[in-house]
């Protein structure tokens, strides 16, 4: 496991090294910035996967938000 994160690391940070000195150069700072705001969630999360660690769903959040208006509109239409 310690293995596995460790080439991850290094994958990602090899990856980072050779992407953006050549974004920065060619003046694409914006996209660069989204480059990062990508690659570190994905990161997190990939080495949250092979450290078996579990996340949960976004579903969850989904149906936080949703389920009230669900249940109003359905309440609206007689359902």
């Amino acid at each position: 496991m310690l293995k596995g994160l460790f080439l991850f690391g290094t994958l990602a940070a090899v990856v980072a090294a050779w992407e953006l000195p050549r974004m920065l150069k060619k003046g694409w700072r914006k996209e660069a910035l989204v480059y990062l705001l990508l690659l570190i969630p994905g990161v997190i999360m990939s080495t949250f996967v092979v450290s078996l660690i579990r996340i949960p769903t976004p579903l969850y959040l989904i149906e936080i938000v949703y389920g009230p208006v669900i249940r109003w509109v359905s309440h609206m239409v007689g359902g």
